[in-house]
């Protein structure tokens, strides 16, 4: 039921980020000042289309690291890291502000890969083990 919560509003604020993001900008930075505000609507342009990887990513993550998967959890950050610095490193330079703006997002799914693995593992491991803390039915 979480899942589908974050889908909702991921897409729901996502839109807003997306349809909104001129105005949002503007809160930050005022209107005369183009340059800035024609970066930040693409930053937001691009965040806002991908915003729903990380909502699953914070979902699945933490619902792991809650049932005591800790080791997942920092194998997640550490690929979200590695992500980030090779994006870093190729996308920026070729790509230049454009690139700046899809390596967060691409960092997001580098982190959401083992995640989303070791989550749907442990789905199927808990349909085979029956629950241990009810009681036997009569």
């Amino acid at each position: 039921q979480c899942v589908w919560i974050t889908i909702g509003m991921s897409i729901v604020l996502g839109l807003v980020m997306v349809v909104g993001s001129p105005a949002l900008a503007t809160i930050f930075v005022g209107w005369g000042q183009t340059e800035i505000l024609e970066m930040s609507h693409q930053f937001l342009m691009v965040h806002g289309a991908l915003y729903i990887i990380l909502a699953l990513l914070f979902d699945w993550r933490y619902a792991l690291q809650g049932m005591g998967n800790t080791r997942v959890v920092v194998a997640g950050s550490l690929m979200e890291l590695l992500m980030r610095a090779i994006s870093a490193f190729w996308l920026v330079p070729g790509l230049g502000f454009f690139g700046a703006c899809v390596e967060t997002p691409l960092s997001w799914i580098g982190a959401l890969l083992p995640v989303v693995i070791v989550w749907f593992f442990t789905l199927k491991k808990m349909e085979k083990e029956p629950e241990q803390d009810q009681p036997a039915p009569d």
